[in-house]
């Protein structure tokens, strides 16, 4: 939290308000990334175990929408979906995560 030496408690209260703005929005960026890796992750190794801890019950796949099947499809289950699909046409997949794009997003605020 910013100490501030200006002895307004209206102004101290204005300080802390938006250094904890500021603390909340740093946290969902970081769980942003956090699960943007762990997509990644499965969709590179085909490890769907802990789906469930990332993707929403409402997630759907745009794309998967015009195959009957697949259209009923939500949540955790249509990602599995998703990667036993794209694993099976295409067995050497692998997205690359550059490290540095998530500090990247930081230098242009």
């Amino acid at each position: 939290m910013e100490k501030i030496t200006d002895t307004n408690p209206k102004k101290e209260k204005e300080v802390e308000v938006e250094s904890k703005v500021k603390t909340e929005q740093e946290t969902k960026e970081e769980s942003s990334i956090r699960i943007v890796i762990q997509a990644l992750e499965a969709l590179n190794t085909g490890n769907v175990s802990k789906v469930h801890e990332f993707i929403s019950p409402q997630y759907f796949n745009h794309e998967s929408q015009m195959d009957p099947v697949r259209s009923k499809l939500r949540g955790p289950q249509e990602f599995i979906d998703t990667v036993k699909n794209l694993r099976s046409a295409f067995a050497d997949l692998h997205y690359k995560n550059k490290k540095q794009w998530h500090q990247k997003i930081r230098l242009f605020r």
